[in-house]
């Protein structure tokens, strides 16, 4: 074994020098530079536990204090201190070898190549609807798009048709105007409960229906006015579908009741009596 000067360490470089885990693991945090030659970068993690040591080139042009989501191998390392007694070594360093990195807005926000492989599903004759997101989240969707096949065909129908694809986000809501059509829904809105989470993809759904619909009825290029399927009115229309859906699904009478009482004015997050994407960020389902 040798003993090889790195900065003002020494490092230990026996026969398994690195161990690593052939797993790729996720993290995201807040990017800093040290002054270690052997890890000139650390993460400041989300969670507010501590730092993580980060080495990769691909950090290279990643300015310092940038939220990031990395993803690489974890490996370890043995260092003895320049002042240390004897060659021995005296602590160990655990870091990621940095493979793929992204900006993100969020703390814990996940860039959509993080997500697992969408999954199909819905009937070949209605139609397709991807899924993408975690394990749990894809089963929580497709049990509540088959309770709206089972209770609620219609609906079922409005969503293969005007929704296809559902994705797991920060917050929730229907882009109807992107390609391909995409619900995305927050973990607050998805597992609050199954019924809930099924009158949510009706609700959303009914916004895109609205959009599509306008679209189709009018001359290629002309642009579909805002208010045809956002704001007040049209929260109205897609608030009574989805408390018609929370009925015939067999919801607990608490959603039933909430959703009834709804003005179609809770899209108006900051309360300036305009929807803009202030409002969309500072959503909290």
């Amino acid at each position: 074994m040798k003993l090889h000067i790195l900065g003002v360490l020494f490092v230990w470089a026996a026969s398994s020098a690195f161990a690593e885990d052939t797993n790729l693991q996720q993290l995201s945090g807040i990017l800093r530079r040290t002054t270690k030659a052997h890890s000139p970068y650390m993460l400041e993690l989300d969670s507010a536990t501590g730092s993580f040591h980060l080495r990769g080139d691909i950090l290279n042009n990643v300015p310092e204090g940038t939220r990031i989501w990395v993803k690489g191998e974890i490996k370890t390392q043995l260092f003895v201190s320049r002042n240390a007694p004897s060659a021995w070594p005296t602590h160990w360093q655990v870091f990621m070898v940095i493979r793929e990195c992204e900006k993100i807005s969020k703390p814990f926000e996940l860039p959509v190549r993080a997500l697992p492989n969408p999954e199909q599903v819905g009937l070949e004759s209605e139609g397709q609807v991807e899924i993408v997101g975690a394990r749990e989240f894809k089963a929580q969707v497709k049990k509540a798009l088959e309770l709206l096949r089972g209770k609620a065909p219609e609906a079922y129908g409005v969503v293969v048709e005007y929704v296809k694809r559902i994705e797991q986000t920060q917050r929730s809501g229907m882009r109807a105007n992107k390609e391909p059509p995409t619900l995305e829904m927050a973990d607050r809105t998805t597992f609050y409960s199954l019924t809930w989470c099924a009158g949510s993809i009706a609700h959303e759904a009914y916004h895109a229906k609205l959009y599509h619909d306008y679209k189709r009825e009018h001359p290629e290029g002309v642009s579909v006015p805002r208010q045809v399927w956002i704001g007040e009115d049209a929260e109205r229309i897609c608030i009574r579908h989805q408390v018609e859906v929370l009925k015939g699904i067999g919801a607990p009478k608490q959603e039933i009741a909430y959703c009834s009482a709804l003005d179609g004015t809770h899209h108006d997050v900051n309360h300036d009596g305009k929807y803009t994407s202030e409002d969309y960020e500072k959503r909290d389902w």
